[in-house]
């Protein structure tokens, strides 16, 4: 059993760990934590565990019966945490400002021309001697021939009624009667400009022979 005299004793030692601990901790508040570490130092009596706050390194060491404690050291850096969940979407933002202008494109591949198709004659009709051949052409003054072929009368004879070149119609006949014969080749022309309605056979491109 302990005595009144033992509990008194123990009282007056725990008054006196407080005493000491409050007098350390004030007088090094404006000092610690350790600028250079960020760590907190002590001295802590060994007897009784009493601990008195130090501006370390500054203050050089504890002294004889005390030992030098520290705490507040920066642990590893732990792992990441699990993602939170996705917030709520926030509002729309206001319209930005519009952009400048862009600089203009490459012009675009050219359309196609209208055309127009025109009925092209000869102006006057060739004339075909009694028994005899003739060659006469029509020329497309203004595009290319798509079709043609030629006036007659019904006992001429004509063999041959093409496109010479692209833009040529050809017509080849003969006259088997004791009487002149005329034939008039025409031709159809693709053309830009549908005014032209009549060429001139061209005399270079009108041949004549004669007989078999």
């Amino acid at each position: 059993m302990h005595g009144p005299r033992s509990t008194r004793v123990r009282g007056l030692l725990l008054s006196l760990v407080l005493s000491v601990l409050a007098v350390g901790v004030g007088s090094a508040l404006a000092a610690i934590p350790n600028p250079g570490d960020g760590r907190y130092y002590g001295c802590m009596v060994k007897a009784t565990g009493a601990v008195r706050l130090i501006n370390f390194p500054k203050v050089g060491g504890c002294p004889k019966g005390q030992r030098l404690i520290d705490w507040g050291r920066t642990g590893p850096q732990g792992q990441a945490g699990a993602e939170g969940p996705a917030g709520a979407e926030g509002q729309a933002g206001a319209a930005g400002a519009q952009g400048a202008q862009g600089p203009q494109g490459p012009a675009g591949p050219a359309g196609i021309t209208k055309m127009t198709l025109t009925r092209v004659t000869t102006e006057p009709a060739k004339l075909i001697p009694p028994n005899d051949f003739t060659n006469t052409t029509v020329d497309c003054p203004a595009g290319k021939v798509v079709g043609g072929g030629f006036n007659a009368a019904t006992d001429v004879t004509v063999f041959f009624s093409y496109a010479a070149d692209a833009d040529t119609w050809w017509v080849s006949g003969r006259n088997p009667s004791n009487q002149n014969r005329v034939l008039q080749a025409y031709a159809i022309c693709m053309t830009t400009e549908p005014s032209t309605v009549i060429a001139t056979a061209s005399k270079s491109k009108v041949a004549k022979r004669r007989g078999k």
